[in-house]
Formats: C-alpha cells, sequence, structure tokens
C-alpha cells in the first residue's frame, strides 16, 4: 500500500498576501482616522488651559478686591498709593491706568484721566479681567 502525503488546502492560517493587504487596509483606515481626529486629539487640553487661566485671574482679581476692601476702611485711603501697592504686589499679571467715561449721545466712551477712578486689567495670555476702582 502507497500512502501519499497531499497538502490540505484548507489548512488553517493566512497566506502572506492576505496579511500584507490586511496591514494596508489597517494602515489607511489609522491614516484617515488620523487626520480626522488629528486636530481634535491635539487641541483637546486648550479649554483646559483657558479654564485654569481663568481661574487663576479670578483668584488675582478676588485678591486685588480684598486688598482695596481693606485699604477703603482705613481713614486716609489714596488711590493713588492703593495703585502703587498694587502694580508691587501683582505686577506680572496686571496693567493700571486712571480712566474717565464720557457721554458721547449714544454710549459711554472711556476717555480723560480722571484720578478718582482707576481701572485695573488682570491678564495672562488672550484672557483678561478689568475691574474698576473709585475713591
Amino acid at each position: 500500500m502507497i500512502l501519499y502525503y497531499t497538502k490540505n488546502r484548507n489548512s488553517r492560517g493566512f497566506t502572506f498576501i492576505e496579511i500584507i493587504v490586511t496591514l494596508l487596509v489597517a494602515a489607511i483606515l489609522a491614516l484617515i482616522l488620523f487626520t480626522f481626529m488629528g486636530t481634535g486629539v491635539t487641541r483637546s487640553s486648550t479649554p483646559v488651559i483657558w479654564t485654569k487661566n481663568q481661574y487663576e485671574l479670578s483668584e488675582v482679581m478676588d485678591k486685588i478686591t480684598a486688598d482695596y476692601r481693606n485699604a477703603v476702611g482705613s481713614t486716609a485711603f489714596n488711590l493713588s498709593s492703593f495703585k502703587t501697592q498694587i502694580e508691587g504686589t501683582y505686577s506680572s499679571y496686571i496693567t493700571t491706568a486712571y480712566t474717565d467715561f464720557t457721554w458721547n449721545g449714544s454710549d459711554y466712551e472711556e476717555s480723560g484721566s480722571d484720578t478718582n477712578i482707576l481701572k485695573v486689567t488682570v491678564g495672562k495670555g488672550n484672557q483678561a479681567i478689568m475691574a474698576l476702582f473709585t475713591m
């Protein structure tokens, strides 16, 4: 009796061509997904950073407001000395300027340099909070 060995065509496994085609399709799908989702993934941290910066600015403005309330309670309150105090303490965050508002017939416009109104702007990046302090 002679036995012949024949390879079973229904063997389990993939051919080399099938593996290459599968990897090629997976790579194309990954490229499409990356280009579609790429900017969304890389910019997903932006709102978190904005929120963190806004919280930091709010804290600084709260401290400035608390300093103002403490200073206003004293009998020798002077807006100029308050301006100097906060410029020294919060110099990395704020810009200060004396301001005034005039009515132009339809709206108020900021103008002048009334030393009784101090405009304090707390900013970081492209975010800012502004408050007015007066005597």
